[in-house]
């Protein structure tokens, strides 16, 4: 058999060549050549992406490392945040025990004191001792009572709050949800529409939470309160972008110094403060 340019064939020519000439050994010969060489190509693509395939492993594993680290430092934070409250808790515990022992005492002296004016009613009416130690009895129990109120605040924070803010950003973005102004960047009044905040923190556990805001502008304490919704948290440090709030027609917000806060369960969870600056077209 007589074939122009036998040694310039593809693999896939010399296998339909070979099928249709399968005794002549100068096409097997080729074929086999072929072949081989067709694996050792494929070999050395096989071998460069399980290289590749090395190094973006090595970098994700290095990546993760990094990410384990800063969590780690993240829990020790919160530990000690912790601790820290747990002492407070224990401070409020004693403050409430002297303060009902001084109760009591205050008590006891009071029934004293009355049960000897039964011999002596004009000096008891004279400093009018009912209505004093009343009043004093009043504010005694007042106080044990706000005492009380912030010891349940402290456990409650200590034992629910599912997330610590770190960080607070704003931004400004169209209704869409397209970004206007960056989050942490100079916002003018003339362009302000969606108030966006973009929340850093560090999470307790894996799960969904419902969160809203407050915005209040400092000049007169006028309170915006934006409407809850639910958001998927992960635990460790992560960053949340809260939904927006506001109008779609530039030029919503005045300018001046906001103050904004993170409510979960009607208990602010964190604060922060931003400005909206004055566009040189408004004024």
């Amino acid at each position: 058999m007589n074939i122009k340019n036998i040694d310039n064939l593809s693999l896939e020519e010399c296998q339909k060549l070979l099928a249709a000439n399968p005794n002549d050994e100068r096409i097997q010969n080729l074929y086999k050549k072929l072949e081989i060489k067709d694996i050792e190509e494929k070999n050395k693509k096989l071998k460069v992406e399980i290289q590749n395939l090395d190094k973006e492993r090595l970098h994700e594993i290095t990546k993760l490392q990094k990410e384990l680290s800063s969590t780690k430092r993240e829990l020790a934070t919160i530990r000690v945040q912790r601790d820290c409250l747990k002492g407070y808790c224990n401070l409020f515990k004693y403050t409430l025990l002297v303060t009902i022992g001084a109760l009591f005492v205050s008590t006891i002296f009071l029934f004293n004191n009355c049960n000897s004016s039964g011999e002596n009613s004009v000096v008891c009416d004279s400093i009018d001792c009912d209505s004093v130690d009343t009043n004093k009895a009043l504010y005694d129990i007042n106080f044990v009572d706000s005492i009380q109120k912030k010891l349940a605040d402290y456990k409650y924070i200590i034992a629910n709050i599912p997330m610590i803010v770190t960080d607070i950003k704003i931004g400004n973005v169209y209704k869409n949800n397209e970004v206007e102004t960056d989050y942490g960047h100079f916002i003018f009044d003339s362009k302000t529409m969606f108030l966006k905040p973009k929340i850093t923190y560090v999470g307790a556990n894996d799960g969904f939470i419902t969160l809203y805001y407050k915005i209040q502008r400092l000049s007169d304490n006028h309170i915006t309160v934006s409407n809850g919704h639910d958001y998927r948290i992960d635990k460790g440090k992560n960053t949340l972008e809260l939904y927006g709030w506001g109008y779609e027609k530039p030029g919503h917000w005045e300018a001046g110094k906001y103050a904004i806060s993170i409510w979960y369960c009607d208990k602010k969870i964190a604060e922060d403060t931003f400005d909206i600056h004055k566009s040189q077209d408004s004024e």
